[in-house]
């Protein structure tokens, strides 16, 4: 076989322009210039005889010859990924590199701890953690696993496995809610004070016919960190709506009392995303597998109260 690193280079920059329709992207994801990814798509039509996409100054699409093309190298590819990943497996076992990308506060709080116990057991791991709130797409970062709350995108690139769910608790301080009186109806909430997120905002929750329903709030103070809207409402400032997981533990104590449980709108899943691979390294499997074992049947913090 005479596949020269040239060509396989061609190959593999033509899957790439193939699969994300542009040559711009397609050299984000390779670290390469748009004028290589380009010379050497160029070079991989010439060598072959055939025209392999079609290019506007709109879009990139694939030609009938470039569609069978694309689907006997892509497969060609992924089998030499495969073989490459499983040999590196063998070798390392449970050692080497991982790329997670994690909520901040929720991943500091629930994520870290069972990781570090983890590498605490496999010092060969080598986890590179990003904490951020902002949602990025794992194969242009480099990224082997990340946590999601909320909907996931429609992706056949992508798999997924539910961790639990998020929901939200609206609780007060025992002394806000002697000095206010007792809150039985989210429609109080217009005349009582409220921790919100942003001005202007309204929560929704479900009414007395158990329908979801935006409901006006008596503003207090306005922050935009969750941990700050902890601590706003241990201080007395007023109601506010958090997620379970950041309030379980003050309401567990009794620093924060419960209201409205009835009220509480739908939750919205807690999801591992990784990827879809041919071959999962050992290591990987390993995170996924001790992450779930830490969040099922019931997430850590419903245990810790």
């Amino acid at each position: 076989m005479n596949l020269s690193s040239e060509r396989l280079q061609g190959i593999r920059a033509f899957i790439e322009v193939a699969q994300c329709g542009s040559f711009t992207v397609a050299a984000e994801r390779l670290a390469l210039t748009r004028s290589a990814v380009g010379k050497a798509v160029s070079r991989l039509e010439e060598r072959l005889g055939v025209q392999l996409l079609e290019r506007t100054t709109r879009s990139v699409k694939l030609t009938p010859e470039g569609e069978r093309f694309f689907q006997g190298s892509l497969k060609a590819l992924t089998q030499l990924e495969m073989a490459e990943a499983e040999l590196l497996d063998q070798r390392q076992g449970l050692a080497g590199p991982l790329r997670i990308a994690l909520p901040s506060l929720f991943g500091q709080r629930w994520i870290l701890p069972p990781l570090l116990a983890l590498c605490d057991r496999h010092p060969g791991l080598r986890l590179e953690l990003q904490f951020s709130n902002e949602v990025r797409q794992l194969r242009e970062n480099g990224i082997d696993l990340a946590v999601r709350i909320g909907a996931l995108p429609d992706s056949a690139q992508l798999v997924a496995r539910q961790l639990g769910e998020q929901t939200v608790r609206l609780c007060a301080a025992p002394a806000f809610l002697a000095a206010s009186g007792p809150i039985v109806s989210p429609r109080q909430l217009a005349q009582t004070r409220c921790i919100v997120a942003r001005p202007g905002l309204h929560w929704t929750l479900r009414n007395e016919r158990d329908e979801l329903e935006d409901f006006e709030l008596g503003e207090a103070l306005a922050l935009d960190d969750a941990q700050a809207m902890l601590e706003a409402a241990l201080q007395g400032l007023g109601v506010a709506r958090l997620p379970s997981w950041l309030a379980a533990e003050a309401i567990g104590q009794g620093r924060l009392r419960a209201l409205l449980e009835s009220a509480a709108p739908p939750g919205r899943p807690i999801h591992l995303l990784w990827p879809l691979k041919p071959y999962l390294p050992a290591r990987l499997r390993l995170v996924i597998d001790h992450l779930a074992a830490s969040f099922l049947p019931r997430p850590p913090w419903e245990r810790a109260v």
